[in-house]
């Protein structure tokens, strides 16, 4: 699992770069207007995700300790990782969840709207080799300035994640195995989700 630990710092680098989405709403505006705009859900929610992504490393550890990577019922350290992984999950999407209300209700910056909008998306990706398709993804909403519809896919991916793990957890409690197969389907989803999170945070800094 080498991958895990560059996902990781990605993670990090991902709470950090998420300041560059306030930027973009807060730079024409007075102290007091920032203070009603999602100050902080960005981060809080980035951070919970990052802290969700720990935990599930955790999870993927007791695989690799187990026969063949099967997480078995008996597992208890794994039930306690996995219920701590959902409400971190669940977490996360609160706080992601209160920013795309925020941001759906607020006016974007217009220099800021500008700027997004003529960002080439795909000068970026092959410049700096990033997913193709995920930055696609991410194209189709913010070269529209649809910033709250791109919270979206991120509130739609980690429905995903949650409707996995609370499977999985159901799945331990009624004495069912976890097979290796699932938590790579789990990693996957959870991969794609951190890229795109980070992918859009540095475009975010870069037009602030």
């Amino acid at each position: 699992m080498k991958k895990s630990k560059t996902i990781l710092l990605i993670s990090i680098f991902f709470v950090l770069s998420t300041q560059g989405l306030k930027a973009i709403w807060f730079s024409n505006d007075p102290p007091a207007f920032t203070k009603s705009i999602g100050v902080g859900n960005d981060v809080r929610g980035a951070s919970l995700f990052l802290q969700s992504l720990s935990s599930f490393y955790l999870l993927l550890n007791e695989s690799e300790l187990s026969n063949g990577g099967i997480i078995l019922p008996d597992n208890k350290k794994a039930k306690i990782v996995l219920d701590d992984l959902v409400n971190k999950l669940i977490s996360s999407q609160d706080y992601l969840n209160a920013l795309y209300i925020e941001t759906s209700t607020t006016a974007i910056d217009s220099t800021s709207l500008s700027r997004l909008m003529a960002f080439d998306y795909d000068l970026f990706a092959k410049e700096r080799k990033y997913n193709p398709y995920i930055m696609s993804k991410i194209k189709m909403y913010l070269s529209k300035g649809d910033v709250p519809g791109y919270i979206g896919t991120l509130l739609k991916s980690l429905d995903q994640n949650l409707s996995i793990l609370k499977q999985l957890s159901g799945n331990l409690n009624s004495g069912i195995s976890i097979p290796l197969e699932r938590l790579q389907t789990l990693y996957d989803i959870m991969n794609d989700t951190m890229l795109s999170g980070y992918y859009a945070s540095l475009i975010f800094a870069l037009i602030k």
